[in-house]
């Protein structure tokens, strides 16, 4: 009796494991180019670059998430305090559901800033997307940065890309 419960303990245990690992799996998140914004050509001085981030779904199924309609980087953070995301101001802003479709990508374009002065090489750089899955969020009860700040303490359901470097002259 104890070799059969040790037995479905072990296989639960190996199950559980493997499915995570597998979800991990499920959404690549990709930098494609990146690339220094002229200091001449954008409103704000500072170290600004243009990224282009690829959301790769890996399964035979639509993978559906809440962000938001305007400032999606909310959704978004670095592993560095001298990089983040360029916040867009918005004139309407509001919780929507995204869909990569199976197999699919999102390609999503946006800016970073290097907060850091005096670089000249930030390495190891990494994004993080937190997802809030489609049933784990509801528009009218819930709060969604509630949701977000509790993922992100919990470090629960955040997709990392690749380490990537940032030079002042990345041209990807």
């Amino acid at each position: 009796m104890k070799l059969t419960i040790y037995f479905i303990l072990s296989m639960m245990m190996f199950a559980t494991g493997r499915d995570y690992k597998l979800q991990k799996n499920n959404l690549k998140i990709s930098i494609e180019k990146i690339y220094k914004i002229p200091e001449d050509s954008f409103v704000f001085k500072g170290n600004y670059y243009s990224i282009e981030i690829f959301m790769i779904n890996n399964t035979n199924s639509p993978i559906k998430f809440w962000t938001w309609s305007c400032s999606w980087t909310e959704n978004w953070l670095t592993n560095s305090k001298n990089v983040d995301f360029y916040y867009p101001e918005c004139n309407s802003n509001v919780p929507i559901i995204s869909t990569i479709n199976p197999n699919g990508k999102l390609i999503i374009k946006g800016k970073l800033e290097v907060i850091k002065e005096n670089y000249t090489l930030m390495k190891n750089i990494r994004i993080g997307f937190i997802m809030i899955k489609e049933d784990e969020y509801n528009d009218y009860t819930d709060n969604f940065y509630e949701i977000l700040g509790y993922k992100f303490k919990e470090k629960k359901d955040i997709y990392w890309s690749e380490p990537f470097n940032i030079t002042e002259k990345n041209s990807n």
